[in-house]
């Protein structure tokens, strides 16, 4: 079993609260993946693509973090 990673980050100009609203509000539509975890106060998001018979379950962390009140930095492993 081969284990890859990948990491990517990206700015909005939005609040953080914003932000993760919107990434709440478009995970359903996310074919595969469900949510797992969200914590608002720490801007945590866990999505899981769970277990089948071609994969071990992708897991995709997102984590925002407030540059300023008006601009929010996304980070997805």
């Amino acid at each position: 079993m081969s284990v890859s990673g990948h990491e990517s980050c990206v700015e909005y100009e939005f609040n953080r609260k914003t932000v993760f609203d919107a990434i709440l509000e478009s995970v359903p539509k996310i074919e595969k993946f469900e949510m797992d975890s969200a914590d608002e106060i720490s801007g945590r998001i866990n999505l899981n693509a769970g277990y089948s018979r071609r994969s071990y379950g992708e897991v995709i962390s997102i984590q925002l973090m407030e540059m300023t009140p008006s601009r929010t930095q996304m980070k997805v492993t």
